[in-house]
């Protein structure tokens, strides 16, 4: 049941309300936004910022890589190798090696790249037309990551399958005929996540180690690591063990001195460190909410993406503020990749991968600001009357799901501007009315208990 207090429809009267004889009474005007809001819902097309992309596969997949906006590669369950070059509207299945899911590819350049399987190394020369096999006999026996500095220089990083689990890297520098390495930092029980170089010299490693306390009662404790090498992978340096969060998993830098790790946070306090000295020193916080995040993807310099297995996060100026973003397939994600500021990939279990090509945000969504309103606000369009674009500014004084909506003088959804979690700020959208014909339309915000609406004209 709707209930409309004499003040809120004085203001829904006063600006929203369509002047003519039809409506020449308090009565004909409250059963006229009934009536809007009754069927707001219904026949609104959403100008999504992800889509779903038809793959044919129908197993998890857990790594993404794109060469350029066009050429991009998936690994995934059964040992398949997905990739596509016209930017995912058709896909070529590839199996090189064993059925152990593909769990991370890496490419040097467009022809040269890397995919690890459990205790195999694929390695293609050709941009993924085919891709020879190599059985590691080496200290790693379930990989997880795969990182090569050049054709020759890599490394390959994960854990050992039997108890206990320790956490182990191998480098090679002749293309990974020979490898150096094995377990380092001790004996704890751990696992390699993630290795990331930034450059030639400076690279780091991510994961998680535990540590036995065998009194009061006996028990371990599961932290999170950062290891550093700046002499290309010879030596490496372990720079904390007192980080309060889980288990570390995927690195990325913006530039040579922004850097963002996500993990799990579990039973701690934070999941996510980053570094504005070129990982030095690292500073943990919370970004949107106490989750475990799986990867993350810098789309400029201090534009990040990060996805926990539900949804997508994004922040515009370097993790100071955060806003989520609707993951359109209900599926789990694992894995997410930006080619440039305004495209990106992500993949899921099932076969799902997503495509935007807007940045990650839905068509004509802008942040423009980082301040914190003080209440809940939506501004009158501007130009109005319009041809064929307007902007429509609005508030959130506080974190919550926003929908906004235009829709005709008759009652029909028309577009659905903005239909997502929303962290607090000051925010633009631009509205393309180039399908619609002349005449009067309304535009109409909802956030938790906050309702509001507003007229605009196009005049063509």
């Amino acid at each position: 049941m709707l209930f409309l207090n004499k003040n809120k429809l004085r203001k829904m009267k006063i600006n929203t309300l369509y002047k003519s004889g039809d409506f020449r009474n308090i009565r004909g005007n409250i059963i006229f936004i009934v009536f809007l809001i009754l069927i707001i819902s219904f026949n609104c097309y959403s100008q999504q910022g992800w889509q779903i992309l038809n793959t044919g596969a129908n197993v998890n997949l857990y790594s993404i890589y794109f060469i350029n906006t066009q050429t991009g590669f998936v690994g995934g369950g059964n040992g398949i190798i997905l990739k596509t070059t016209n930017g995912g509207i058709s896909w070529i299945q590839q199996k090189p090696g064993s059925n152990n899911p593909v769990m991370d590819i890496s490419f040097i350049n467009s022809n040269i790249g890397f995919a690890v399987s459990d205790s195999q190394l694929y390695k293609t020369t050709n941009s993924g037309i085919y891709w020879s096999v190599k059985s590691l006999n080496i200290s790693v026996d379930i990989m997880r990551t795969v990182f090569f500095i050049t054709a020759s220089h890599g490394f390959v990083g994960g854990f050992r399958g039997t108890w206990p689990q320790i956490m182990v890297w191998n480098r090679t520098t002749n293309g990974g005929i020979n490898w150096i390495g094995g377990g380092f930092f001790g004996t704890d029980v751990s696992s390699v996540n993630d290795i990331y170089f930034k450059n030639s010299n400076t690279g780091f490693i991510t994961g998680s180690y535990y540590i036995y306390h065998p009194i009061p009662v006996p028990y371990y404790s599961y932290h999170g690591y950062t290891a550093i090498t700046t002499n290309g992978g010879i030596n490496w340096t372990w720079q904390s063990g007192s980080y309060k969060t889980g288990s570390l998993q995927k690195i990325a830098f913006g530039n040579d001195t922004n850097g963002i790790i996500v993990g799990y946070s579990y039973a701690y306090d934070y999941n996510i460190l980053k570094t504005s000295n070129g990982g030095i020193n690292w500073i943990q916080f919370v970004a949107t909410e106490n989750s475990s995040y799986k990867s993350i993807s810098f789309s400029d310099s201090r534009t990040a993406h990060v996805i926990n297995e539900t949804n997508i996060f994004k922040t515009p100026n370097f993790g100071n503020t955060w806003y989520s973003i609707v993951n359109p397939s209900n599926q789990p994600i694992n894995d997410i990749t930006f080619v440039n500021s305004q495209t990106g990939y992500i993949c899921g279990n099932n076969g799902v991968i997503l495509k935007t090509t807007t940045g990650g945000i839905p068509t004509g969504f802008n942040h423009i600001g980082e301040n914190i309103p003080n209440t809940h606000l939506l501004h009158q369009n501007f130009p109005n009357p319009f041809n064929p674009e307007t902007y429509i500014n609005y508030s959130i004084q506080k974190q919550g799901f926003v929908k906004l909506v235009v829709f005709d003088i008759l009652g029909r959804g028309v577009a659905a501007l903005v239909n997502s979690e929303m962290t607090a700020g000051n925010y633009q959208v631009v509205f393309d009315a180039s399908g619609l014909n002349s005449g009067v339309y309304f535009y109409r915000i909802t956030s938790g208990d906050f309702t509001d609406v507003k007229k605009m004209s196009v005049v063509k």
